[in-house]
């Protein structure tokens, strides 16, 4: 049994405009971009350095340990063969909460940078009669459809826009 589906073209006369906007390139390259990964270097820079500093700490432990081990007294080796473990372990600690805090603010700052592009985007198709413009997930566009550049000026704008925070 066959199924008759009414067909609803558009009238040939009525050209579709379409965009695409490289979401790589203004999450990776815009104004915003720069600045959030600057604010997490700044942020996330100390815990790094106390992290390196600790397993430098850890790493000459365990040299003495080896140095020295077979001339200490059984409690003095098992005492630094402790101490060694424990650091270890808070380490360990130490640099999955690192990874886990770092996540969740990258997370926070790409979501912040994807909500603003989305608004540029959105301006951009209803300013000038877009139909579509495709985000993410295109396979080919030509270069006549590319509104990247055009999104990536748009941010520049809204960056120099935006109030200086003070520093902390």
């Amino acid at each position: 049994m066959a199924l008759a589906m009414p067909v609803y073209t558009a009238p040939a006369a009525a050209e579709v405009k379409l965009g695409y906007i490289s979401a790589s390139e203004l999450l990776e390259k815009s104004p915003q971009a720069e600045s959030a990964s600057s604010k997490m270097e700044q942020e996330f820079t100390p815990r790094r350095n106390k992290m390196q500093a600790d397993l430098k700490e850890l790493k000459q432990l365990e040299d003495k340990l080896g140095r020295e081990g077979a001339t200490l007294t059984e409690t003095e080796r098992s005492k630094m063969e402790r101490d060694i473990i424990v650091r270890k372990r808070d380490i360990s600690r130490e640099q999955d909460s690192y990874r886990e805090d770092l996540t969740m603010r990258r997370n926070d700052e790409l979501a912040k940078l994807q909500q603003v592009v989305r608004e540029i985007i959105q301006a951009i198709g209803k300013e000038e009669g877009y139909d579509l413009i495709f985000f993410d997930g295109v396979a080919y566009a030509s270069p006549k459809t590319d509104l990247t550049e055009k999104a990536m000026q748009r941010l520049r704008e809204k960056a120099k826009d935006a109030p200086a925070k003070p520093k902390k």
